[in-house]
């Protein structure tokens, strides 16, 4: 149910964020457990402009104060109120690189019940990548397209009507109290300010989901966790529109990329993707090298999105073939460096708290034409393909993607969160959202986001089960 102040002395389990993360995590403990569970969003079910200001940080480098503000919604539903819908699994090269303290397949099973919240086909996590041969470094790897789901919309009924979740809205934590390794109250004001309210949570267990900016700020503000890397690694996801031209060959790209384009049709309703401004119930097309080449050649995942709308014959490896002639768009993978973090800023917000800090740099360009070069070099070796040259200087944006501020890790020295996602010096507190990713990979996170929190969620109900409920 939604409420105005906190009217339960007590909760198991306190959420901080209504985003995919935040909500995909509550939905699982009700469905799960009988946990009563308290979810807090700093928004409404609207957006408001005053509280949309607390967003505001200071930025220094690459990317502007604007751009970092509009990429974190303060409503009920967070970031999928203006999500374009882009979901694909994780990619295996950073698991297997032991960048993660944990193996693929302790993730992998959570993508199925992630794909039905996000209403994808099986085919999104039952055969996310295909192969061309045994022999080809290249892969086709498709991003899949929710609706999409914007979850504010879609569970707020069902919010409304439960009696073990409670939902506080335009409610913003400021603070987390800890003594010694627990924490005892999380405290939360009124987000416009205005009506000098202050609630005082108490519950078990806590859950930071407020997003790759919010959740390391909340924790310096709280002080929690000084020995970890809070803030430090902050990584977003490189995009270069245009980057070069494709051509592919239909005869190789039609058996793998047309049949799945048939299969999708058949699986999903027709549905209208606002994103794009028309009618798409197909996959978005891209190629990858493949993980065990990029874990070889010391390459950062890499991926080339194109279109299959436009054919034409031209001669292509000594005959005259029928191929598909595309723009190229580059979506890749950081290095995670300690040096691009968020920390608190001179500058105070409304509610009289520091606003976040953001230094950050892409500092990508060399490796961009290192990875193109390399697919370039690949694709022509497969036979499916040629790509252009590429230019001499990148035209480098970001996805709006905040990753790797409160990274998962072995040690208090190297990570924020364990294998678990529960913050190493603190015993009742865990962090959810991109935040915790040891590495970004070349996927859009959402799809990851929710099958983390689905994650995070059966092992809270499992440490719930036997003990006694509040």
């Amino acid at each position: 149910m939604f409420i105005n102040e906190i009217t339960d002395k007590y909760y198991d389990v306190a959420i901080v964020g209504a985003g995919p993360a935040g909500i995909s995590l509550a939905l699982r403990l009700s469905e799960k457990s009988k946990a009563k569970v308290l979810l807090i969003e700093s928004g409404g079910l609207e957006s408001k402009p005053e509280i949309k200001k607390l967003s505001e940080v200071e930025a220094i480098g690459d990317l502007s104060n604007n751009y970092y503000a509009a990429h974190a919604q303060r409503k009920f539903g967070g970031m999928s109120s203006i999500w374009g819908g882009y979901c694909a699994t994780l990619e295996k090269r950073s698991f297997l690189n032991k960048e993660w303290p944990i193996k693929y397949e302790d993730i992998s099973p959570y993508y199925k019940d992630a794909a039905d919240i996000l209403e994808l086909p099986k085919e999104s996590f039952i055969s996310p990548i295909q192969n061309f041969s045994k022999e080809d470094n290249v892969i086709y790897k498709p991003y899949y397209l929710s609706p999409p789901v914007r979850f504010g919309e879609k569970y707020e009924l069902y919010f409304r009507n439960s009696k073990n979740v409670h939902v506080l809205l335009d409610a913003t934590c400021t603070k987390v109290l800890s003594s010694g390794n627990v924490i005892e109250i999380l405290i939360a004001q009124d987000s416009d300010g205005s009506l000098n309210v202050t609630h005082q949570i108490m519950a078990k267990y806590y859950v930071l989901a407020c997003g790759g900016i919010g959740n390391p700020r909340l924790l310096q503000l709280s002080k929690i966790a000084p020995e970890s890397p809070v803030g430090n690694y902050f990584m977003d996801h490189p995009h270069i529109y245009t980057a070069g031209k494709l051509k592919l060959s239909k005869k190789m790209l039609c058996p793998v990329a047309g049949s799945w384009d048939g299969k999708v049709v058949r699986t999903l309703k027709q549905r209208v993707y606002p994103f794009f401004g028309i009618e798409n119930r197909s996959p978005v097309h891209a190629l990858q090298l493949s993980d065990d080449y990029c874990l070889r050649n010391n390459l950062l995942c890499f991926s080339v999105s194109f279109r299959m709308d436009s054919v034409e014959s031209c001669v292509f490896l000594g005959d005259v073939r029928d191929v598909y002639v595309s723009d190229a768009t580059i979506r890749s993978e950081m290095v995670p460096k300690a040096e691009n973090n968020t920390s608190l800023g001179g500058n105070l917000d409304h509610l009289k708290q520091p606003k976040a800090r953001v230094d950050f740099n892409f500092d990508y360009q060399e490796l961009a034409k290192k990875c193109w070069d390399a697919f370039a070099r690949e694709l022509l070796a497969s036979g499916i393909g040629r790509a252009t040259t590429n230019p001499e200087l990148y035209n480098i944006t970001g996805g709006g993607h905040f990753i790797g501020t409160t990274r998962m890790g072995t040690t208090a020295n190297n990570s924020v969160v364990d294998a678990s996602c529960k913050v190493h010096s603190i015993d009742n507190l865990y962090v959810a959202g991109s935040s915790v990713f040891s590495a970004s990979a070349a996927s859009n996170p959402t799809f990851s986001i929710v099958a983390f929190a689905l994650r995070l969620a059966d092992h809270l109900s499992m440490k719930l089960k036997g003990e006694k409920l509040s």
